[in-house]
């Protein structure tokens, strides 16, 4: 191998490297902001679930309170079946 051919070498090599630090780069970014966003919809999720259950907590003692209506509880089963 001659030393102009080692020196194009290096040259791709280091072309190469650059490249892939800048993809690796753009990956970080876009996982950031993925992971950022995701966050505020969880967020949003959540406080959307809040206000949810307050009303229907309102609504429960309302029915409760002037009626003969009774609320059943019901157990959440998170497991598999």
């Amino acid at each position: 191998m001659s030393l102009k051919e080692q020196a194009a070498n290096a040259e791709k090599i280091r072309h190469l490297e650059k490249n892939l630090d800048l993809h690796i780069q753009e990956y970080v970014n876009r996982k950031d902001v993925i992971q950022m966003v995701l966050g505020q919809l969880d967020q949003k999720i959540n406080h959307k679930f809040k206000r949810l259950l307050f009303y229907t907590r309102d609504v429960q003692r309302f029915l409760q309170k002037d009626t003969t209506f009774n609320i059943r509880e019901y157990e959440e089963n998170t497991q598999e079946e």
